[in-house]
């Protein structure tokens, strides 16, 4: 990219030329200077070069009055500090800058540190998250794999931020082949157990995933809510494979105790319960949840179980209707229970009262199908037009 940069202003220069010497050949101009009696008239063209030579001769004189400073002063104290705090600036502003999320200026304050000194990883750490969140992922890469050689004691770190850029770009194989040198450096870390987890998770390895579950848990490390995040990430991978009684079973025997009491897992788990058709189980779960607590979405699966004795679900989810009040999902549950019971009268209630609450196309739907089951073929035709109107 640099080198293309550098041909492009090479081309400029060259076409900036030859017009340059166009212009002096259709018309030199001139130029007249008078200070302290002494006058002098030149081309313009040639004063114009002059004044360039001029600057570029004092940027040149400039530049070796500080590197002669920094060769005699660079070993006093004064100097020193003085370098220091410009450094310790340009790290202060760069670090705030990418906490904000202004990528662009971090990457540029970081970029001002010299790259001579032996500055501590952060600063490569920092700039190459900068530069991928600027979408410069190669260059990010590139300056990672540049830094493992200079700082060959930071590598766990260097690495662990490679391997993310990696897996985000869907670079497996490197990611695998990156993990396993992670792994050694740091077979305990609980940042590499982590990246090897969401690794495998990514590959569609979730049995092997789960298997270091418990290993992440032992560390100790984790929050417990940064560790549920953990589990139940792996729940929903589940959720997108092949699954049977067994499978889910050793799952939920890795889950700590503690942890099978939130909620979110208890979703989860009932989410891969549906999955496999385990009613029984599944109709437990639910009712123990649901006699504790009102959760809309338990409510939503209770009306998917397929379950022969609706009239029983009917009778449990009134008894939730006493408790909980009128609420828009449950609802809708109770008219979907009162249907399979059909029901069409209490259906009819339910879903009119679903409808003040929260209106819908699914209910629409619903109460028009109420509609045509009682034989009232007209009022179920708008009810239909109003479902479609609701979708649009």
């Amino acid at each position: 990219m640099k080198r293309l940069s550098f041909i492009i202003a090479l081309i400029f220069v060259f076409a900036g030329g030859v017009l340059l010497l166009e212009l002096i050949q259709r018309d030199s101009g001139y130029v007249l200077i008078s200070l302290f009696g002494i006058s002098l008239e030149m081309s313009f063209w040639f004063a114009l070069f002059a004044v360039l030579c001029i600057l570029l001769g004092a940027y040149v004189l400039i530049r070796s009055i500080k590197l002669l400073l920094a060769t005699v002063l660079g070993s006093t104290r004064w100097y020193s500090g003085l370098r220091s705090n410009k450094i310790e600036q340009h790290y202060r502003q760069g670090l705030l800058n990418f906490v904000v999320g202004n990528f662009g200026e971090a990457q540029r304050c970081l970029n001002r540190v010299s790259q001579k000194n032996n500055l501590p990883v952060v600063r490569t750490l920092v700039q190459a998250k900068s530069l991928n969140e600027c979408g410069k992922i190669d260059e990010a890469l590139a300056l990672l794999i540049d830094a493992e050689l200079k700082y060959p004691d930071d590598q766990r770190w260097l690495l662990a931020v490679r391997l993310n850029l990696l897996i985000s770009l869907k670079r497996y194989d490197e990611a695998e082949a990156l993990s396993e040198r992670l792994k050694l450096l740091a077979p305990h870390d609980a940042t590499v157990l982590r990246q090897r987890i969401l690794l495998l998770r990514e590959l569609n390895r979730v049995e092997e995933s789960t298997e270091l579950l418990p290993r992440l848990s032992k560390t100790k490390l984790l929050t417990e809510q940064e560790l549920l995040q953990e589990y139940c990430l792996n729940a929903q991978a589940l959720l997108q494979q092949e699954l049977d009684a067994q499978k889910l079973q050793a799952f939920w025997n890795t889950v700590p105790k503690a942890l099978k009491r939130h909620y979110a897992l208890q979703l989860s788990y009932a989410k891969l319960l549906l999955k496999i058709e385990d009613t029984k189980n599944l109709k437990a779960l639910i009712e123990r949840e649901l006699n504790q607590n009102y959760h809309e979405e338990m409510i939503e699966i209770y009306a998917k179980l397929p379950i022969d004795d609706a009239s029983s679900q009917l009778k449990q989810a009134e008894r939730w209707l006493k408790r909980y009040n009128e609420q828009p999902m449950l609802l809708f549950v109770l008219a979907v229970l009162a249907m399979k019971n059909q029901l069409w009268g209490n259906a009819r209630t339910y879903l009119e009262k679903t409808l003040a609450l929260k209106p819908s196309a699914e209910a629409m739907s619903l109460l028009a199908l109420v509609s045509e089951k009682c034989g009232d073929k007209e009022e179920s035709y708008e009810l239909y037009k109003k479902a479609a109107n609701l979708l649009v």
